[in-house]
């Protein structure tokens, strides 16, 4: 790579100074759903800040000077330039070290947390309120009943101020409510199985698992299911 030009702020590097290679890293925030089927939901959250590394020596009379003047934007902690070829990011230094081994031969590391990409800029994906609640819905539907729910924004009670969206937003409330009682029940049942333990053993045990596998389920429903009718009441003005 000695034929580029790379730049961070206001210095050039030079020489050895350039590296061999420059390491660019970066994630996609995932979150995954395991489901009792064995299948999986996966939520994209959207992607994480990369990471820029590389390694060099600063070597000549000026090696030190020039350690000083990195470590100088280290501690500025001002958000800089850094290109190279196609590459341009606003980034921060997140980490610099130099091995002092001479006055004039000091090789060193960087690392840059990036700020924004200035060379392929990616837009912020902006989700469809549609999408998501339907989304929801489907991985609610796999733990609990919402079918109504559900039929009713696909008649199009989605959009706010239409009696439709009045009814949607009424029939999620009340699948809300029946899913919260239900959860009761399975509570009380369990505590019902556990204090008749001792009298009917295993029956009372194997019941006492039955209802907290039941309450593991639609809890996890009603997680989502909670989610979608926040997103369709975001909606109303």
């Amino acid at each position: 790579m000695v034929d580029i030009a790379l730049t961070l702020g206001d210095i050039s590097f030079q020489g050895f100074e350039i590296p061999s290679s420059i390491t660019l890293a970066g994630k996609q925030r995932l979150v995954v759903h395991r489901l009792l089927s064995g299948s999986q939901i996966v939520d994209m959250l959207g992607r994480d800040k990369e990471v820029v590394e590389w390694k060099g020596t600063l070597s000549g009379v000026a090696a030190s000077a020039r350690a000083c003047d990195l470590d100088r934007l280290r501690l500025a902690g001002a958000p800089l330039l850094l290109s190279w070829d196609v590459y341009s990011f606003q980034v921060l230094i997140d980490a610099f070290t130099a091995d002092y081994s001479s006055p004039w031969w000091i090789p060193y590391s960087l690392s840059c947390l990036v700020i924004q990409d200035l060379s392929s800029p990616v837009a912020e994906a902006t989700a469809n309120p549609l999408d998501l609640i339907t989304v929801d819905l489907s991985v609610a539907s796999q733990y609990t009943n919402v079918a109504g729910f559900q039929a009713s924004i696909a008649a199009g009670g989605i959009i706010p101020g239409s009696s439709a969206y009045s009814t949607s937003l009424a029939t999620g409330v009340a699948a809300q409510t029946t899913l919260s009682g239900a959860i009761t029940t399975a509570g009380s049942s369990a505590n019902t199985s556990l204090e008749n333990w001792g009298s009917s053993f295993p029956a009372s045990f194997l019941s006492a698992v039955g209802n907290c596998q039941l309450i593991a389920k639609q809890t996890s429903g009603q997680a989502y299911l909670s989610r979608a009718v926040v997103n369709l009441s975001n909606l109303e003005p």
